[in-house]
């Protein structure tokens, strides 16, 4: 993984499959949300009635 020193922005990174591929991904441009609402992560277990939910807390 490639960094910025200045402030660890990601730059680059590799991965690798089962398989033995290897993915190279660059980031060319980065932006940063100031605010993302709280809604972006919730899960709405309304929406999904077929999946079983663990709580691993």
């Amino acid at each position: 993984m490639k960094k910025k020193k200045k402030n660890n922005e990601v730059l680059s990174f590799t991965s690798f499959d089962r398989e033995g591929n290897k993915f190279r991904y660059l980031i060319s441009n980065f932006k940063i949300l100031d605010q993302v609402p709280d809604q972006t992560f919730e899960f709405d277990e309304n929406k999904y009635p077929d999946v079983e939910i663990v709580d691993l807390r």
